[in-house]
């Protein structure tokens, strides 16, 4: 059998995440070998790509919802960056590919007095995972309305795409999902309410989703800042590559 170079594993995974928006309503996807683009309001995403396909992509571009992301990666094309300048882009943030083999990983919990980890399964449910989501990422709450229809729709759609909400005395508190591809997990949207933070509540978060993962994968991986990196090394997780986040600051002017 062949071993999967993990970086790729790593760098597909992100991919195919956010291609995963194209089952959403009202999504506008690019989808070739050389180029992915997923426009479903509030997001705007690019990745793998070649520097001709930037322009097209931009012009497919919503014109709402948050500023457009382009992501460098390791398979991108070489010199992407100043091109991607030249096109009004500019650097927003480098993120850590991780990855773990999580079978042979077992999780001690963290017991953390009043808390709960569970999967977001009801509209009520829904909406407390998205206040946590807005808050901890500092989201505009104008998108709110937009977030919880498009969330609703991908927890429907099949069991590839998972939330889970971690509650701390009944409280929202912590808010992530694992989305499922070629047998490995992935982690996404991590963050933890703004006054709810400093408790370890992260980490207990982490311990129950991840033994939740293994019930369907053999690995799993998550793309950190600098500053989450090393609470993920903590947990087992090995780096693997990086990637260079764009961010295009001139959409409304073009």
């Amino acid at each position: 059998m062949k071993i999967k170079n993990q970086s790729d594993v790593v760098e597909q995974h992100l991919i195919q995440h956010w291609m995963y928006f194209q089952h959403t309503k009202k999504s506008v996807k690019v989808d070739t070998s050389e180029i992915k683009w997923i426009s479903a309001s509030p997001y705007n995403r690019g990745i793998y790509a070649g520097t001709r396909h930037i322009e097209p992509a931009l012009g497919i571009c919503s014109r709402e919802g948050e500023e457009p992301l382009w992501i460098v990666g390791p398979s991108s094309y070489d010199n992407l960056g100043p091109v991607l300048h030249k096109n009004g882009f500019v650097p927003y943030e480098k993120w850590i590919g991780m990855i773990q083999h999580i079978q042979e990983k077992e999780y001690i919990h963290t017991e953390v007095e009043g808390f709960q980890c569970k999967r977001v399964r009801t509209e009520a449910e829904l909406k407390e995972w998205i206040t946590v989501y807005i808050d901890g990422y500092q989201k505009p709450k104008e998108y709110q309305a937009d977030f919880l229809e498009r969330f609703r729709q991908l927890m429907q759609h099949t069991d590839q795409y998972q939330l889970y909400l971690g509650l701390y005395h009944n409280r929202p508190a912590v808010a992530g999902s694992l989305f499922f591809y070629d047998g490995t997990a992935g982690l996404y949207c991590i963050t933890t309410a703004r006054h709810m933070r400093r408790k370890g509540l992260a980490t207990a978060y982490l311990k129950e989703v991840l033994t939740e993962a293994k019930k369907q994968a053999d690995t799993c991986i998550l793309h950190a800042t600098n500053a989450g990196k090393p609470a993920y090394e903590k947990l087992g997780f090995t780096a693997v590559n990086e990637f260079d986040v764009y961010r295009w600051r001139n959409r409304d002017r073009t």
